[in-house]
């Protein structure tokens, strides 16, 4: 991957010096045009001036949150650091809730989120039809809970894809996670609910008993407990029974499943559960390539391949001739 060093003169028109001295960037594009906002709340004041429809596209680093309530495209650089490429994360604050409020007429128009680091938690409090997360980091993303009573945030048609953290508390009318590693605690009340290849991390009896009418296909199951419910199908899926639960999958019929007593026995040990080369070629999926994150139609990936900002440097004054220059590093530029 190379990098593209661009160096232009722009005109002031009234940025401050504190904007000035920011290395943090977010554009927004809204019909063919662009417009840039600078420093830590960049991306407050991006999703204020946006649109159904508009794309934010967040430089490497950290970042204020923003209550999301327009239907917008937001791309970071990377949900983790890629110091291989040079690459930082694009992190969102999350030391408080950060609330989807989307209204239902948004033009057409849904969310999309992508190489995203979010250190807390999504509360969704919106109708969302067929948003997609890919390629994020999200410690809890969730139902909101308030004076005792769960909202009507719902979800239909959702796509996870590539995509880590805790999904619960939410109700799905449908949804989709490709390729992810998923802390799960599903609540919802119909079928045509898929996850492939993805770790699904069960700590608890209390999770699996919440789990229902889900296909599961090319997936692992780490630290199982309880007996997964029988209106669960499961094909091409390994379970890893540390605790000697080998009952975990004692309730699924049909298809082709391997049980194992211990992670050792298929991991490496690294990070994102890369399987060690037996396991890759002895737990085959559908598809013919290892279960898991690593296999299947999307493998694991957190670095954005798209052109992204992943530094912005203003000089601290301008010229006399009232031009400010400015150099900006692109990753991703072949």
């Amino acid at each position: 991957m190379k990098k593209l060093l661009l160096s232009m003169a722009l005109v002031l028109l009234g940025l401050n010096a504190a904007m000035a001295q920011s290395s943090l960037i977010a554009t927004l594009s809204h019909e063919g045009n662009v417009s840039l906002f600078y420093g830590y709340n960049a991306f407050v004041d991006a999703m204020a001036a946006a649109d159904h429809g508009d794309v934010i596209t967040l430089s490497s680093g950290l970042f204020a949150q923003s209550h999301i309530n327009k239907a917008v495209t937001i791309r970071g650089a990377a949900a983790y650091d890629d110091l291989e490429k040079g690459v930082l994360k694009t992190e969102l604050n999350g030391t408080n809730n950060t609330y989807i409020d989307i209204p239902e007429e948004t033009n057409g128009h849904t969310l999309n989120m992508e190489y995203i680091y979010l250190n807390g938690t999504f509360c969704n409090r919106s109708k969302l039809q067929s948003p997609k997360f890919q390629h994020m980091y999200v410690s809890t993303f969730n139902l909101c809970y308030s004076s005792g009573n769960y909202t009507t945030g719902t979800m239909s048609d959702a796509i996870f894809a590539d995509f880590q953290g805790n999904i619960t508390n939410t109700t799905y009318a449908s949804f989709s996670i490709i390729n992810s590693i998923l802390t799960v605690d599903y609540r919802q009340a119909s079928a045509q609910c898929n996850v492939f290849n993805s770790i699904v991390l069960t700590p608890s009896t209390y999770t699996v008993n919440y789990m229902d009418y889900i296909n599961f296909k090319n997936c692992i199951f780490a630290n199982c407990k309880g007996s997964l419910k029988s209106t669960n199908t499961c094909d091409h899926c390994v379970a890893i029974v540390e605790e000697g639960n080998s009952d975990f999958l004692a309730n699924i019929v049909g298809g082709t499943n391997w049980t194992v007593n211990s992670s050792n026995e298929i991991f490496t040990g690294e990070a994102f559960y890369v399987l060690t080369p037996t396991a890759a070629q002895t737990y085959l999926g559908t598809d013919g390539t290892q279960v898991g994150v690593w296999g299947g139609p999307m493998p694991w990936q957190y670095t954005a391949e798209n052109p992204t900002i992943t530094k912005c440097q203003v000089a601290g004054r301008s010229t006399a001739d009232g031009k400010l220059s400015v150099e900006i590093e692109v990753a991703g530029v072949q």
